[in-house]
């Protein structure tokens, strides 16, 4: 058995003993601190065991002869979803919550290297935040392909295909199924903590670039068994210990976010790695129709001879409606809703309707800034000196630091602009270089915007002012937030234009 393979199931009794016995004096003794310090394997961010916990180890090592510290590593050696806790991990932790005499033993005695003490400690607790992502063996990586393949498939499913497995598959169906979705048509799926190595793997190197970003670069990856599509973004880890960490938290809390964001307008997170600060990733399904950007840029490319109706563009306007209204709703338990802070038209993705193909389902992606504001309808927010987003779709209020809700409505009526016109948000030959100056300077001499419309959509006159007029103009690029509509009124305009 090799060094980085060693598990702790298959530590030998006499191992066991030696490292309970260290762990057994100090207040709180150390086997509480070393069990207080293992991370949830789904949430490493967070802690797998609670003080109920330790009271429970506790009281069955009393009945069985055994220290706490013996019963545990019998208990956590053989918890494990896609790989068993092995001794660096074990030895991470003893570091990390300076138990040296139990570090120095596992360190001398099973893994063969020198002693441990306060100097040399943090030094190798770093080489160890290097390496800690262990390797997994093939049936791991197997059972993890094909949980994340079955993840796949639930999401292409039709609503029928959905009921149908409910019925035939019980086993399957509650695994997909989980808590029931808070959104209509939603799947509510498992967000798998994914090897590093074999995203490696899967995207040949990470060599298949389909996107990049200020915070992220997006790869493209291939199943090998289904050879089914994923997209794989490999955040950017900053050159300093605090970027890192900030880097880290940012992920840790986008998944925590993305457990309550399960709506059919919203991008599906299958999975995320983070075992190192430099390997942190975000695993998410293939849009091989791109973004709502590259299909505006290929609707004015000659050589494509592509169109995208007018009707089209409704039912993306609505969608994408449907999804931020969706996450404005989800409060953190105080009112305060989440907020996205960069809608624009590079971060909604794109996918064809399974069974009308005509239609595409737009999802917001890109939840690098989100964050909970105070109140939904803009009667109060938070202050931050933290100016984030894209500056052509931003708010006037956002220069000031002030969050609300409202800052998504403004930039999703300028994503509404875009999608109406399909004119360029900046153009340097233009007067006013900016698309929303230049609206709001030909509104002020005319109702009647027709000529701004996008002429391959074959917008219809009366619909298409409506949507200009009421929606984008008088609801949505309104200076004043506290007159500026919530999300939901905004929805409710689209209901009432499909009525």
């Amino acid at each position: 058995m090799t060094e980085n393979s060693l598990e702790i199931r298959n530590l030998s009794d006499k191992h066991k003993a030696e490292i309970s016995s260290a762990l057994l004096i100090g207040n709180p003794p150390g086997w509480k601190k070393v069990m207080g310090g293992i991370p949830s394997s789904r949430y490493p961010h967070k802690k797998r065991f609670n003080h109920q916990d330790m009271n429970d180890i506790e009281q069955g090592a009393a009945g069985s002869g055994l220290t706490p510290m013996h019963l545990l590593l019998e208990e956590w050696g053989t918890m494990g979803k896609t790989r068993f806790p092995n001794v660096k991990d074990l030895l991470k932790i003893c570091l990390e919550e300076k138990e040296y005499t139990a570090a120095s033993y596992i360190n001398e005695e099973i893994l063969n290297k020198g002693d441990i003490n306060e100097e040399n400690a943090k030094e190798l607790l770093i080489q160890l935040e290097n390496d800690i992502h262990l390797d997994y063996n093939p049936i791991q990586l197997d059972t993890i392909e094909i949980e994340l393949e079955n993840d796949m498939r639930a999401i292409e499913m039709t609503p029928s295909e959905i009921d149908n497995l409910f019925e035939s598959d019980p086993l399957n169906s509650d695994r997909l199924r989980g808590e029931m979705p808070t959104a209509p048509g939603a799947m509510v799926l498992t967000t798998h903590n994914i090897p590093y190595d074999y995203l490696h793997t899967i995207t040949n190197g990470f060599t298949d670039v389909i996107g990049q970003g200020g915070y992220a670069t997006v790869f493209k990856g291939t199943t090998n068994r289904r050879k089914l599509e994923l997209a794989i973004k490999r955040l950017k880890v900053g050159a300093t210990d605090e970027d890192r960490k900030d880097m880290e938290r940012q992920l840790n809390y986008e998944v925590d976010q993305f457990e309550r964001l399960k709506h059919p307008n919203i991008i599906e997170l299958l999975g995320f790695s983070n075992e190192t600060p430099d390997t942190l990733c975000l695993i998410y399904p293939y849009m091989a129709e791109g973004t709502l950007k590259d299909v505006l840029v290929k609707c004015k490319t000659p050589e494509d001879n592509f169109v995208l109706s007018s009707n089209q563009r409704i039912v993306i306007m609505k969608e994408i409606a449907e999804g931020l209204n969706f996450l404005h709703s989800c409060t953190n338990g105080l009112g305060k809703p989440l907020i996205h802070r960069d809608v624009k038209s590079p971060n909604v993705l794109l996918d064809k309707d399974k069974v009308n193909k005509d239609r595409y389902i737009p999802k917001l992606a890109d939840f690098g800034l989100l964050r909970h504001g105070v109140s939904g309808e803009g009667q109060t927010a938070t202050n931050t000196m933290n100016i984030a987003g894209t500056h052509l779709f931003m708010a006037p209020e956002a220069n000031r630091g002030d969050v609300s809700a409202k800052m998504d409505v403004w930039s999703y009526g300028v994503v509404l602009l875009e999608i109406l016109t399909n004119l360029p948000m900046y153009d340097r030959k233009r007067d006013p270089v900016d698309l929303v100056t230049l609206v709001i300077q030909r509104r002020g001499t005319s109702q009647d915007a027709t000529d701004l419309f996008d002429p391959k959509a074959n917008w219809d006159h009366e619909t298409g002012n409506i949507i200009f007029n009421n929606i984008i103009m008088e609801s949505c690029l309104v200076d004043d937030k506290m007159q500026r509509k919530s999300m939901k009124n905004v929805l409710e305009l689209f209901c009432d234009l499909e009525g």
